[in-house]
């Protein structure tokens, strides 16, 4: 894959300049891109994400270097440990970057942005997405990434405010954002629009660039932030500004494009800048990532995404081949970060990513998180005369008149769903999960509505998943036990059991957190009253 594109003068790249402007995406494009520049031939990679760990890479040869691509973590830090087995997290990724080390293998990593969540997990709003932000940059920073970019998900919190949080003070990984209009003005020490990186051992010199796609750039424009501006046809612009600036200063011999946009759009990118970039790393809408990436063989590119919720990483393998045209070989393998990547027990004291994620759970307890999630109205409380407001009272209160009911409930999961929280032999660390909202909120009965839970000691009668977490506040109901009125406000799914599951259950049995859910899986704990109440 060679990069060298001199003979080709400025009147040609001027002219696919402009047709980027209208969007790389565009079919027209592509076909204009396809009348330059020969295409070197790439190697067609292996993909298969069910292989175990001792099977990974077993047919490849040594990798000269090997680029470690993540992306879309969407602020999943790590399983909540309530169902087994989950796949992903921070400390699982690390693991397995340590596996390719004690390989011999050198590693550079980078990853594509969307670091950061839009909102919280049931429906919460993003009280802990800047710190979790910041607690993912430190992560990456333990492992050594080089580069990340930024996106619609670093966008709804706020650039200047991500960037604020974490880059203004570190310069690792680097925050490269190419086509970012006046950067070095607005954020002259927080971004960058490329770097070079030399790799020990092989001696190969890596330049990586990063840009915000037009799709991407057309969802960050919503938040209307000021100072956050992509001009049309800034992509295109911008890597032919990068990659110039980069052969002047000390010509890589690999390019990763950090692309924040979607596979078409980055697959059109690569015939506008055939023999550019060995390695295009972007974005998709899909949860689930390709086993295989997608060569571009005309241009000589590798495409590369890997999902949402940091569930799987991607491992791309560089060979020199002694040749000049092409001058590496690529291969890839998805890695999917299942428990086969928990730490062994003997290895947690002193692991930097657990010791990382406790420091993240004592500074939620510390700054008292739980308070900052400021309680709304529950549906059944709105439009309620101050002295008619139901109130949330606790499943001990309903038991006197549903003992049927609460007897299901009392052995049910629901009915020490706190405790799971606190118990070391069932949860995943780190500890102190107790004081983390995004936890709290499907471990106690309700949390984040007027007079649901708050914390242990002001709310103790609240602490589990009650009656109440379900059919809503019940005050009114238990005071008057023959009003039809409250007793359908607390029915109102009631005989429709989609509506249930849709409406409830999956709010926390979402598929992150409950591995097992299945359909109708909400019978376990059904019930009702004999008297038809």
């Amino acid at each position: 894959m060679h990069f060298d594109r001199s003979q080709e003068g400025p009147r040609v790249m001027s002219r696919r300049a402009k047709v980027l402007a209208a969007g790389v995406a565009g079919a027209a494009a592509v076909a204009l891109a396809a009348c330059f520049a020969k295409r070197p031939a790439a190697v067609e990679p292996p993909g298969d994400n069910e292989k175990s760990k001792e099977q990974l890479f077993r047919d490849w040869p040594k990798p000269d270097m090997i680029v470690l691509i993540s992306g879309e973590q969407h602020g999943y830090l790590d399983p909540c440990g309530c169902s087994s087995p989950q796949i992903g997290g921070l400390v699982r990724r690390y693991n397995f970057l340590q596996t390719l080390k004690d390989r011999g293998w050198p590693v550079i990593a980078v990853d594509a942005g969307d670091i950061a969540q839009q909102k919280g997990p049931a429906d919460l709003p993003n009280v802990q997405g800047l710190i979790k932000y910041k607690y993912s940059m430190e992560a990456l920073k333990l492992m050594g990434y080089s580069a990340v970019t930024t996106g619609e998900n670093e966008a709804s919190i706020g650039i200047d405010k991500v960037l604020g949080e974490y880059a203004l003070n570190n310069p690792v990984p680097k925050v490269l954002v190419a086509n970012l209009k006046d950067r070095d003005a607005n954020f002259p020490e927080e971004q960058a629009a490329w770097i070079i990186e030399s790799v020990k051992g092989p001696g190969i010199k890596v330049g990586i660039v990063g840009v915000v796609g037009p799709s991407t750039a057309g969802k960050m424009k919503a938040f209307n932030e000021p100072g956050v501006v992509f001009p049309e046809g800034s992509a295109a612009k911008a890597i032919e500004s990068a990659t110039k600036q980069m052969d002047a200063k000390n010509k890589p011999d690999v390019r990763i494009l950090i692309y924040q946009g979607q596979p078409e759009e980055a697959r059109a990118c690569a015939t506008y800048f055939p023999n550019r970039f060995q390695i295009i790393a972007c974005v998709s809408k899909f949860d689930e990532p390709p086993s295989k990436a997608e060569v571009v063989k005309e241009a000589g590119t590798m495409i590369v995404n890997v999902g949402h919720k940091g569930k799987y990483v991607g491992a791309v393998g560089i060979n020199r081949t002694g040749k000049d045209d092409p001058k590496f070989e690529l291969r890839y393998q998805l890695v999917r970060l299942e428990e086969e990547y928990l730490t062994p027990k003997d290895k947690v004291k002193g692991h930097p990513i657990m010791d990382l994620m406790e420091r993240y759970a004592k500074e939620l307890k510390q700054d008292n998180l739980l308070a900052k999630f400021y309680p709304s109205k529950h549906p059944i409380q709105l439009d309620k005369k101050p002295s008619e407001m139901p109130v949330f009272v606790g499943a001990e209160r309903c038991k006197k008149c549903h003992e049927s009911a609460y007897e299901i409930w009392e052995k049910s999961g629901h009915a020490h769903a706190y405790k799971a929280l606190l118990d070391p032999e069932k949860r995943n660390p780190p500890s102190n999960r107790q004081f983390d909202g995004e936890c709290i909120v499907c471990h106690t009965t309700g949390f984040m509505y007027n007079s649901g839970y708050r914390n242990e000691k002001d709310t103790p009668k609240l602490i589990n998943v009650g009656c109440e977490s379900c059919h809503g506040p019940g005050s009114e109901h238990a005071k008057h036990p023959n009003n039809a009125q409250f007793r359908a406000e607390l029915n109102p799914w009631k005989g429709n059991s989609k509506r249930i599951e849709r409406d409830l259950c999956l709010k926390c049995h979402d598929s992150e957190n409950d591995v097992h859910w299945k359909f109708d899986k909400w019978k376990k704990v059904e019930h009702y009253n004999p008297k038809g109440e």
